[in-house]
């Protein structure tokens, strides 16, 4: 790059080398533009046109790249594009837990201002898939969703999900509101909620119950009241 450089500014023009050739020259194969920072970049700009495959091989790549690149890429470059995504591009549940994940970084204001419009606004999406996926994802998204909101605009688009024809909907949206009421300050509410949990417990598959159930329900071990 240094040399296409000094070539940018020759001071004679004939021998000055103009900002497309320049652009051309970092283009090549091989060539200074062909960095992994700018390849990832390029490939979150166009991911609403990328094809399943191409998606979930960048998704990984991103996965991959976490821990090379500063935090505020992810926050100001890539999770805009994901959102996008998410809503309008199709990306669906794996965009979205990539959403997540880079939301857990983020402080309750950008939080809120960023995620919670997307996420509420997802709720009322009526893809089974995408669903299914919030209802995964609740316990990392809860403590940063106000409860007022929580009750009011997302919680009676949770309850339809009893009434779904799917049964694993009708399974996710119990252990979400379950474990959910087990953080509620009224302490009866916290006892109708592991009286509920434990009614239902055949309906749960292992991995739900270890992955999400039992750690909703080991705090309950230390409850004071």
């Amino acid at each position: 790059m240094q040399q296409s450089h000094k070539k940018l500014l020759q001071q004679n023009p004939k021998a000055r080398l103009s900002v497309s050739q320049f652009w051309e020259q970092g283009k090549r194969k091989g060539g200074f533009f062909e960095t992994p920072l700018i390849k990832l970049s390029e490939g979150v700009e166009s991911l609403g046109l990328k094809i399943d495959e191409e998606r979930e091989k960048l998704l990984s790549e991103l996965d991959a790249a976490s821990n090379d690149f500063p935090e505020e890429y992810f926050k100001v470059k890539v999770l805009p594009e994901l959102l996008k995504s998410v809503e309008f591009g199709g990306g669906g549940p794996k965009v979205f837990a990539a959403v997540v994940k880079i939301g857990a970084s983020l402080s309750n204001e950008e939080y809120n201002a960023r995620l919670t419009p997307v996420i509420v606004r997802l709720f009322s999406n009526p893809d089974r898939a995408i669903r299914v996926c919030l209802l995964d994802h609740l316990p990392d998204m809860i403590d940063h969703l106000p409860q007022k909101l929580v009750n009011d605009k997302i919680f009676p688009h949770m309850v339809t999900g009893f009434a779904d024809v799917a049964p694993i909907t009708r399974q996710k949206v119990l252990i979400a509101a379950f474990c959910r009421s087990l953080r509620d300050p009224f302490v009866h509410a916290r006892n109708a909620a592991l009286l509920a949990l434990a009614a239902t417990s055949d309906l749960f598959n292992e991995d739900d119950c270890a992955i999400k159930v039992l750690p909703a329900l080991c705090p309950m071990l230390i409850d004071k009241e």
